[in-house]
């Protein structure tokens, strides 16, 4: 059972703290109780705060998104995270893996273009040279008396797709890691400041928003 469920069980889930209405929180506890399911990622980390999703206006910020489990199935589950997404929105992604003895063994998959490589200028350089080649060989009126199985339209079209292909994963290798960096650093600082006691916690609610907007 998972979602966004607008109210949370505990006041340290928002900040700043307060309560939820009894009538929901009880409401949300019995159905807890009939289903036999629990907060999976509260159970994995008990003493850590972190939050999902964030009011931009006024900094405040509470754990609204929550995965609930059997509590038979909670021993095979594992990696819980809350994590950013790479879309415009004002929530985190909660996210975790549940094992099976009777699940397949899964591959890597097949490579897929990171979005975000669109934005490298390197790379959409390289591309817009590459495009405009291809485009004025297409375009040459020679080709179309000259075609054979190496030299023909799709062959151009493949060799371009490959070459454009072959240098975003040259450039994911290098964006990537320091993507990864910036992302850690900023996670490391919202960590300390959460546990911070020595400013106020007006200072901190509009600290910790800037840092998750981030």
């Amino acid at each position: 059972m998972l979602g966004d469920f607008n109210m949370v069980e505990d006041k340290i889930d928002r900040i700043p703290m307060r309560d939820d209405p009894d009538t929901t929180t009880n409401a949300l506890d019995n159905l807890k109780l009939t289903l036999q399911m629990m907060d999976g990622w509260q159970q994995t980390y008990p003493t850590t705060t972190a939050f999902t999703f964030l009011r931009k206006h006024n900094g405040h910020q509470a754990r609204l998104d929550r995965i609930y489990v059997k509590s038979n199935l909670f021993q095979k589950t594992y990696e819980w995270k809350i994590a950013t997404v790479g879309i415009e929105t004002d929530h985190r992604l909660v996210s975790m893996k549940l094992s099976s003895e009777s699940g397949p063994n899964m591959g890597n998959g097949r490579w897929v273009w990171p979005e975000y490589l669109l934005r490298d200028k390197e790379l959409v350089e390289y591309m817009h040279n590459e495009g405009i080649k291809i485009q004025e060989a297409l375009n040459n009126p020679h080709l179309q008396n000259t075609q054979n199985e190496e030299n023909n339209a799709q062959k151009l079209w493949e060799n371009f797709k490959s070459k454009i292909a072959k240098k975003a994963r040259e450039r994911a290798k290098i964006v990537i890691p320091h993507l990864k960096k910036k992302i850690k650093d900023l996670e490391a600082q919202l960590n300390e400041l959460e546990v911070n006691t020595e400013i106020s916690n007006k200072e901190k609610i509009f600290m910790m928003a800037n840092l998750t907007e981030k």
